[in-house]
């Protein structure tokens, strides 16, 4: 999870008081946008419409010189002396799951040296107890799943080759979610809490379901609200 900076003189200051409120509004939400998809705090027009602003809201901002527009939408301006960029989060997601597999093999280093090992006596395993002290497993041993054949499916880590199926592709163009970017999260999820499903495709899709859920949605339109010539 990334964080964006907010200065907390920032009401006070004579641009941001120029903006109007649903200038501000959008400001807010898309700087969170920016910092989830770590776009560098490039903002499109569509991403603008998604968090139910208008054209006339992200005029206000680029009038203040709080935005810059682009040829795709609109760019904070000066992103990068104030929020870090997206080379930046991603070397310290890489440095903290390396952190993380160094505790993990740290302690399945001790869990071996403390725990129970196994030797052969003519031809029968017997357990061979190295220490009095009992180890407590590290996480509750996953319930197997039955498959269609009966047969019971191993819950496993994720597998460094896993990719979206064509299925995810298509779940994520419905409903306008980056993709990249989920599967990056996903996979730092999965890495991080050290989980193991039995089957990680579908993992992924209650993952995009919920993604798609927590989006914002545009602001409801009653079209009989409307004056017009009736």
């Amino acid at each position: 999870m990334a964080w964006g900076k907010i200065d907390d003189k920032l009401y006070s200051s004579p641009k941001w008081m120029t903006v109007s409120k649903g200038g501000k509004a959008l400001w807010v939400s898309a700087l969170s946008w920016c910092m989830a998809q770590l776009t560098d705090g490039a903002v499109t027009k569509q991403t603008c419409f998604m968090l139910g602003a208008s054209t006339k809201d992200a005029r206000s901002l680029v009038e203040a010189g709080l935005w810059d527009e682009t040829p795709n939408g609109y760019q904070f301006h000066d992103w990068l002396d104030y929020q870090p960029s997206r080379e930046q989060v991603l070397a310290e997601r890489e440095s903290a799951r390396q952190r993380q597999q160094r505790a993990r093999d740290k302690a399945s280093s001790s869990r071996k040296r403390h725990g129970v090992t196994n030797t052969v006596t003519h031809g029968e395993v017997q357990p061979l107890v190295t220490s009095d002290v009992t180890v407590p497993p590290t996480r509750p041993v996953p319930t197997p799943i039955e498959s269609a054949t009966g047969r019971k499916r191993p819950a496993r880590p994720l597998s460094p080759d896993w990719v979206p199926t064509d299925t995810h592709r298509a779940k994520a163009s419905e409903h306008q979610i980056n993709l990249p970017a989920e599967v990056e999260k996903f996979r730092n999820w999965a890495e991080s809490k050290d989980e193991r499903k039995a089957n990680w495709n579908a993992a992924f899709t209650n993952w995009l379901i919920r993604t798609a859920e927590q989006q914002p949605r545009p602001p409801h339109t009653d079209l009989w609200s409307k004056e017009g010539p009736f």
